[in-house]
């Protein structure tokens, strides 16, 4: 799916959104976030034990609540909330909360006894949530307040088009007296009325519902139904066909599945560069999907807009996220893919005896030269610049903690967040990957702010550190101690060589700035075989160079009738993979250890196949298996 199609599709929810109604039925929660800060306590003088301080507070909906505030935000321009709450003052936070936001409480109801409001409460220290502290585990709903609660869903039930059950604490509403009376009115509003079910610990007790569940809760269900264990999709069709409905199962940061009677999609996840928070992210795209439903969409793209605007909801942190259509819309002009995501986390299958890998099915071998081929440079051609990513990251470690005395777990999870920054940011211009570390250092707060960089000074003191590192190779190339062999990727050279005698015409895009990878082509002789066609970047971070490229050959392709399918990407990372398969080019991923430039790296396999990688080759030494020689 392109991002316009996705666009187009947001624009139509807009329009045809305006007149519609949902109903949320189920646990009415208040999330409490209580942010630590231990640079100021005292030891109390009753206990004698250090207290500990908490900087601020904020309180939020959750649960149902979140789901209702959710699907407002969108844009449904009536929704109610039907559920409990204790006679407590935290119910009445909840219901201002809900008429602040325009969302109606008719149906939210008082129980005096047994009953506190569901409250989580969340500790965040270091900018980590720790132990939640939960309220509401020991309740008891009553029989009086399950039969108040459905006799009014009921007596309104005409009002609405869509109607979304949620259930997810331990001790909710949802006991079996209620099950049983809430199935009665599903089954009398079967045919009138979109029922969607988001539980966590009732899969299949309500029917003639369309249910959106997580690949955990599906394994586990189908665990006592399932002779051996099977795929998260294989679950998602027996589910389907039992219960004779659609059913949406969601797989994190790598999509979702969607199952119907007659077939079966699969969601591809979104990357982000910036650090996420998944807190939320289900009820977001559970708003997210009814909204697209009740606008017109099939379950199938409506998932994929629930997909989309649980993507987005992550970006806010230490809190639910709640994005507008305006939002997603914005968003949904530049995402960052995850393709096929179980074969990622797959063992690699080989062409008998290559190590090439085809993953996408309908890539054949055999192929005619392409008309027009796109490279990648650093770890694609050249390996002047192998060990960058060790460069980057020691570089981003000493900014990142600077002064700050921090312990052995902080520092391994703040390793992990900027190998994570760097894997994903492979490929575009060093300049962007610096303004994403210049707010991960504020994010952090590990360095105060007065002796915090620009994107710019770290990007040189970047560069300074990798110069010392390629200094002695030009040198040994220099001094013909080494030749230009020993700083290419295994049978490159030879491959462009012949894409040139064939026509091909050759494109170089690279995230290294402009002049040194005009430079260091040249210096590596094959500069002329592109022609002047070179890119690389400019310092200017709103103009990506192979997405520059991408546009250039696009334009090339309407003025000379090229085809995508005559056209074929070559690269080491995920930007340039990304773009190709996008564009229905033809994209082989180089998965080359830079080191020995040759063989596999297993490290770059995963991030090119998310990226949309068609096939993958260790070096250009077998690349005769898929562009013959005649």
């Amino acid at each position: 799916m392109s991002d316009n199609t996705l666009s187009n599709r947001i624009d139509s929810i807009s329009t045809n959104i305006r007149n519609c109604s949902v109903a949320i039925l189920g646990d009415v929660c208040l999330d409490q976030y209580s942010f630590i800060d231990s640079s100021i306590s005292e030891i109390s003088a009753e206990t004698g034990l250090k207290t500990i301080s908490i900087k601020s507070e904020k309180l939020r909906l959750g649960g149902a609540s979140n789901v209702a505030l959710s699907c407002k935000i969108l844009g449904i321009p009536k929704v109610d909330i039907y559920g409990v709450v204790g006679n407590d003052y935290q119910a009445n936070i909840i219901r201002d909360k809900f008429r602040n936001n325009q969302i109606g409480i008719e149906g939210l109801i008082t129980q005096d006894k047994h009953w506190n409001t569901h409250v989580y409460h969340k500790i965040v220290q270091v900018r980590k949530e720790i132990n939640r502290y939960d309220l509401g585990n020991f309740n008891h709903p009553s029989k009086k307040t399950a039969d108040i609660i459905l006799t009014k869903l009921n007596e309104n039930i005409s009002k609405y088009q869509c109607v979304i059950i949620n259930e997810q604490v331990m001790n909710g509403i949802h006991n079996e007296y209620f099950i049983s009376k809430l199935n009665e009115i599903i089954k009398n509003n079967s045919e009138s009325i979109i029922w969607i079910v988001d539980t966590r610990h009732l899969l299949g007790r309500y029917e003639n519902v369309i249910y959106k569940f997580n690949k955990i809760e599906a394994a586990t269900y189908c665990s006592h139904i399932c002779e051996k264990e099977q795929s998260t999709v294989e679950y998602g069709k027996l589910l389907s066909t039992r219960w004779k409905m659609p059913v949406i199962i969601t797989c994190g940061e790598d999509g979702a599945i969607v199952c119907t009677s007659k077939s079966t999609h699969i969601i591809d996840g979104i990357d982000f560069f910036q650090e996420i928070d998944p807190v939320g992210a289900g009820d977001a795209f559970l708003a997210g999907t009814a909204a697209a439903i009740l606008s017109g969409e099939d379950i199938k793209n409506a998932a994929e807009i629930g997909n989309l605007t649980a993507a987005v909801s992550v970006l806010t942190l230490f809190e639910t996220g709640h994005p507008t259509l305006e939002e997603l819309k914005v968003h949904s002009q530049n995402l960052l893919w995850r393709h096929n995501a179980h074969l990622a986390k797959s063992f690699p299958r080989y062409l008998p005896e290559t190590q090439i890998e085809i993953i996408d099915p309908s890539f054949t071998l055999g192929r005619a030269l392409p008309k027009i081929a796109i490279f990648d440079h650093d770890g694609t051609i050249s390996t002047f610049r192998q060990g960058w990513e060790s460069v980057m990251q020691q570089v981003m470690m000493q900014y990142l903690i600077g002064d700050a005395e921090i312990s052995v777990q902080e520092r391994t999870n703040l390793e992990l967040k900027v190998k994570d920054l760097i894997d994903k940011s492979t490929g575009i211009q060093t300049i962007t990957q610096m303004k994403y570390f210049v707010e991960m250092v504020n994010k952090e707060g590990l360095v105060p702010s007065i002796e915090i960089l620009s994107a710019e000074n770290y990007k040189k003191i970047y560069l300074d550190e990798l110069m010392k590192t390629m200094e002695h190779k030009f040198k040994a190339l220099k001094n013909e101690e080494l030749n230009v062999e020993d700083f290419t990727i295994k049978a490159s050279v030879k491959f462009l060589e012949r894409l040139y005698e064939n026509g091909t015409i050759l494109y170089m895009a690279s995230g290294t700035d402009r002049d040194d990878v005009r430079n260091e082509a040249n210096i590596l002789g094959y500069s002329k075989l592109f022609e002047g066609r070179i890119f690389g970047s400019v310092g200017n971070d709103e103009e990506d160079p192979k997405k520059l490229v991408m546009q250039q050959i696009i334009h090339d392709i309407e003025k000379s009738g090229y085809s995508p399918e005559e056209c074929a990407v070559f690269g080491d990372g995920p930007v340039e993979m990304r773009e190709g398969s996008k564009y229905g080019f033809e994209t082989i991923g180089i998965v080359s250890d830079e080191k020995q430039r040759f063989g596999i790296n297993p490290t770059k396999r995963a991030r090119l196949i998310l990226a949309g990688a068609h096939v993958l080759i260790p070096d250009f030494s077998q690349i005769s298996s898929i562009y013959p020689e005649e």
